[in-house]
């Protein structure tokens, strides 16, 4: 459950982030980025909606480790759309956005700390007109405390 707990509160956290951002939609309107966990939603074939500008929260992996100390990956996949060559602004703009309120506050759902370094990246190819980055976090999440019975 610790695993969801902090994938819906980072996706709470990232909504408020980008509440007051707008970026250009496939259908050439300005919209907020949705914020997703782990995938897109399904399409059906009757489906016409876009999903860009998005935000992915997705789990990568955790590690519980000596020293008292238990961790979670978290990736952010970014989407955005633009049909000229400056579309890469609009993802690393939200890069921004996104590492200065995770800096701020590096605690969200009042039980998970974001441990630095802060990676991210543009990837080599992009999907013209979507462009695409990454964000890779780790994050400290609640231990489970051994139980020890001498019966």
């Amino acid at each position: 459950m610790t695993p969801v707990l902090l994938m819906r509160s980072l996706k709470t956290f990232l909504e408020g982030v980008v509440e007051n951002v707008e970026l250009t939609s496939p259908k050439g309107v300005l919209t907020k980025p949705q914020v997703f966990l782990e995938q897109l939603p399904q399409k059906s074939a009757s489906s016409q909606e876009e999903d860009f500008p998005f935000i992915i929260v997705r789990a990568a992996g955790g590690e519980d480790a000596d020293g008292n100390k238990s961790t979670m990956k978290i990736n952010l996949i970014i989407g955005t759309y633009s049909k000229d060559d400056d579309g890469f602004i609009d993802v690393l703009n939200l890069f921004e956005d996104i590492r200065q309120a995770l800096l701020k506050k590096r605690i969200v759902g009042k039980s998970f700390r974001m441990e630095l370094p802060f990676i991210w990246r543009m990837f080599d190819e992009q999907p013209w007109p979507g462009w695409i980055g990454e964000i890779n976090t780790l994050w400290t999440i609640p231990q489970v405390q051994e139980e020890v019975n001498f019966e």
